[in-house]
């Protein structure tokens, strides 16, 4: 999910994952103002991350060829190509290749002008941030991008007049971004309080054209036309067509401010599940698909494909209902109650059957590439199925005669929801069924039909008990806008209702300081109590896994460029050849 709504980490490439960068060695690759950018929001990476090798050497020995169409294959369809509106991965793939922002993020996870003619200046308290505009962006039509277009596209991220549109954007925009004013091509963003992520997460926002969308109001853009066909775009492709359920196609944008892109045309293409793309990719329907775990091996030996593992910021888990006004939150409000569902779980055992080894067990809700991540997080659940009745016992849950625990007359039955386009999750539900079967939990299995339903499960209707989904995450580690208590308002991503006034300091706290070292501290602190409060269970960080044709060159995919992300791999590079 997105943002980032989606999963995505790694195992078999995890060395080579673990090399550190120094201060010293990044100082000079890069200019001291870089630097300070990169510093102020949190964004040096302390680790460096390694694709498959191979890609990389075909695109430097052979000339780049124009024209052609890559096809991507996903199980899952995209929802919004308007960037605001977007709060799942699938979205993220389309709309980021049609609009683009004054800043990106490069390959090493640093933050590089984009629209902005340098990085941009830092007032001393951090709180100001001053850009230049470049007057060579141009929409796809030939006009200019305007600074008014800037001004407008972050009003629809704080400005009060857009409340209601939905968008897991909004709550932390309309907390962090006081103002954005234009000066002639002088952009100044004013940040309400000092946010060690900014940049991070506004610098890089998706300019959108105010001469379409300025007109609307918030609630006619969440269903607005150009969610699914925007007339114009500034980014590498501009919109062709979408048949719903079938596929979505960009042509290239000549008027790209970087140049032309070396493809003719890009195609989202729907397949009917994530086993289903390594079929399609051997076939040559597809072109490049994410694989299901399941596939990973059979697509290793096939002699037309190169394979991608790397881990990503990102996980997978299955969250709780909390909120005690509903009977499932009832249950699951007892703490006793979540920690013995997680003991009563061999995680180690899910993740085998699932991920076929393209997984690593979670204890903690911050990847291990994270510059944050805390490798002796406590407490931490082992398989323990005896520490898990005793907590059921204590809890008042005791084992009735058909196996299965009761209370007060009422049995302990859990709704387990996830989508049913995504094999993974569907299979770790059956097991988690069964599992907890064993220490007399009766778990019933209900499967939407796709992501889209699930995500407004979460974020609107939350009628769950609970709910298996993933994440991808961005670079830094603030996870506000998943967790915090104000991201329970409706269209938030915190669905199960989470609310606790520690975490909410520890969160605010750990983005309002600057020296990275500090916010190391506090989110080892941080992961420590939601380890203690399990408001969900982190099961694990699975790999980024694709399949790539060997016709295609410059597809490099790796954690930073990972579009669970938000960001596309850079497309300026990628190339194919003709099929034989």
């Amino acid at each position: 999910m997105g943002t980032k709504a989606r999963p995505d980490p790694g195992f078999e490439t995890f060395e080579r994952f673990l090399e550190e960068w120094s201060r010293r060695d990044f100082l000079k690759t890069v200019s001291k103002s870089a630097a300070y950018l990169a510093f102020m929001t949190g964004g040096v990476a302390a680790l460096e991350a390694c694709a498959n090798a191979g890609q990389g050497s075909q695109t430097q020995n052979q000339t780049p060829q124009k024209g052609g169409t890559l096809i991507e294959g996903w199980s899952t369809e995209p929802q919004y190509l308007l960037p605001v509106r977007s709060s799942d991965v699938y979205s993220n793939v389309a709309n980021r290749l049609l609009f683009e922002g004054l800043l990106y993020l490069d390959n090493k996870g640093n933050l590089q002008p984009n629209f902005a003619e340098k990085s941009p200046d830092v007032s001393s308290d951090g709180l100001t941030y001053t850009f230049k505009l470049r007057n060579d962006i141009k929409w796809s039509d030939g006009s200019p991008v305007t600074p008014d277009d800037v001004v407008f596209t972050y009003q629809l991220y704080y400005d009060k007049k857009y409340d209601g549109l939905l968008g897991n954007s909004r709550p932390n925009g309309v907390r962090y971004i006081k103002n954005v004013s234009a000066n002639g091509n002088t952009i100044t963003m004013e940040a309400n309080s000092r946010f060690a992520p900014f940049l991070l997460n506004y610098g890089i926002v998706p300019i959108v054209p105010k001469k379409v969308l300025g007109d609307k109001t918030a609630l006619q853009l969440n269903t607005d036309q150009f969610n699914s066909g925007p007339p114009i775009s500034n980014g590498k492709f501009k919109f062709e067509s979408w048949a719903k359920g079938d596929k979505l196609v960009l042509a290239r944008n000549d008027g790209y401010f970087r140049g032309p892109v070396h493809l003719d045309s890009w195609v989202y293409k729907k397949v009917p599940d994530s086993v289903a793309v390594l079929q399609q990719l051997k076939t040559g329907e597809i072109d490049v698909g994410r694989l299901d775990p399941s596939t990973f091996s059979e697509a290793k030996a096939e002699s037309s494909l190169n394979v991608l593992s790397f881990q990503t910021f990102g996980y997978d888990e299955f969250i709780f209902q909390l909120d005690p006004a509903k009977q499932q939150g009832q249950i699951l409000g007892d703490l006793a109650v979540r920690q013995a569902l997680i003991y009563g779980l061999d995680r180690q055992a899910m993740v085998n059957a699932s991920y076929f080894g393209q997984a690593t067990v979670a204890n903690s809700l911050l990847p291990p590439i994270s510059w944050a991540y805390n490798k002796n997080v406590s407490p931490v659940y082992k398989y323990d199925t005896k520490k898990a009745g005793d907590l059921l016992d204590g809890a008042g849950w005791k084992m009735g005669a058909s196996g299965v625990r009761e209370k007060n007359g009422q049995k302990l039955t859990l709704d387990l929801v996830t989508n049913a386009d995504n094999t993974v999750r569907v299979k770790n539900l059956q097991i988690m069924q069964d599992q907890w079967k064993k220490i007399g939990i009766d778990a019933q299995i209900r499967s939407l039909a796709n992501l889209v339903q699930l995500s407004n499960l979460l974020t609107v209707d939350r009628t769950f008990g609970v709910l298996f989904i993933g994440y991808s995450l961005g670079v830094d580690p603030d996870q506000s806008g998943i967790w915090h208590s104000r991201a329970a308002a409706a269209g938030g991503n915190n669905g199960g209702d989470f609310k606790d006034a520690q975490a909410d300091k520890l969160f605010d706290d750990a983005v309002a300081e600057i020296d990275q070292s500090k916010r190391k501290v506090l989110y080892a602190q941080l992961q420590d109590l939601m380890a203690s409060k399990v408001p969900s269970c982190i099961l694990c960080y699975p790999n980024g896994i694709y399949g790539v044709n060997k016709r295609v060159h410059g597809y490099d995919l790796n954690a930073y460029w990972i579009y669970g992300g938000g960001f596309s791999a850079y497309m300026m590079n990628t190339w194919v050849e003709p099929k034989k």
